[in-house]
């Protein structure tokens, strides 16, 4: 894996290194803005105000440009699971291809240190957030494998993501949560709710019950809907009873 990250993405002659701009100036005249656009948020910036803000612009200065690459399918637009795509405002961006992503999070801000070919060095940053990376990546997997899919005699329909606050009893302010796979069946009387995880040793216990005591103040849940919890993990977990588990040969298969 190294070896072919340094030979075919870092290394200036790689057959990948300049895949990214390629790319953009086979459908964009001016790519300088597109690629400040696509670095923030490769490195983290996924609001609006955040991508504006790294660039020293305005939110609203960014919005044509940023349609632009969302057109060409460079970049996606997310939104909470039940939200609507046109109307939410919480939506965040990502770069669609796991690919783009990479060069952006590892390539294109290191392009100087790499033209002196001191590619151990970002090799190194690499290494120290390469899982973080493949949990991204595993996560968009596990979306995927649930999205149309048939599980356990299930058939759901496009996962997603969702995000925001829920308010246990005596919390007033609420409390932020997050949930990797939420999906509902198409006779919307299932719905699927996912925790994935790119580490060894998970206790599958705990994360069920993580997530059972989310469950009764998730706002999205209709009534008399079934909630199916399924954990997506890198490897066999720990005190795993009757829990629906999905390892990478699941998925990958």
């Amino acid at each position: 894996m190294k070896s072919a990250i340094k030979n075919l993405i870092l290394d200036a002659q790689g057959m990948l290194n300049d895949e990214s701009q390629r790319l953009l100036k086979d459908d964009m005249r001016d790519t300088v803005q597109a690629i400040t656009l696509l670095s923030n948020i490769g490195n983290g910036a996924n609001r609006i105000s955040e991508i504006g803000s790294r660039a020293g612009k305005e939110a609203c200065s960014i919005t044509e440009p940023l349609a632009k690459v969302r057109d060409l399918s460079f970049v996606e637009r997310e939104v909470p699971f039940g939200k609507s795509l046109e109307k939410s405002k919480k939506g965040i961006y990502h770069i669609k291809d796991s690919l783009l992503s990479f060069l952006y999070r590892f390539v294109i801000p290191y392009q100087s240190v790499l033209e002196l070919g001191r590619y151990d060095t970002v090799m190194n940053i690499i290494e120290e957030q390469f899982t973080q990376y493949l949990d991204l990546c595993w996560k968009k997997l596990c979306r995927n494998y649930v999205s149309g899919n048939t599980i356990d005699g299930i058939a759901y329909k496009v996962a997603s993501r969702w995000w925001d606050k829920i308010f246990p009893e005596g919390s007033k302010e609420g409390e932020m949560r997050a949930l990797d796979v939420v999906a509902e069946s198409f006779d919307k009387k299932h719905l699927l709710i996912g925790e994935c995880k790119w580490t060894k040793e998970e206790d599958a216990e705990r994360l069920e019950k993580k997530l059972q005591e989310s469950i009764p103040y998730l706002p999205f849940i209709k009534r008399r809907q079934k909630v199916h919890i399924v954990l997506f993990l890198k490897e066999p977990p720990l005190h795993q009873n009757e829990n629906c588990v999905f390892l990478p040969k699941d998925i990958l298969s």
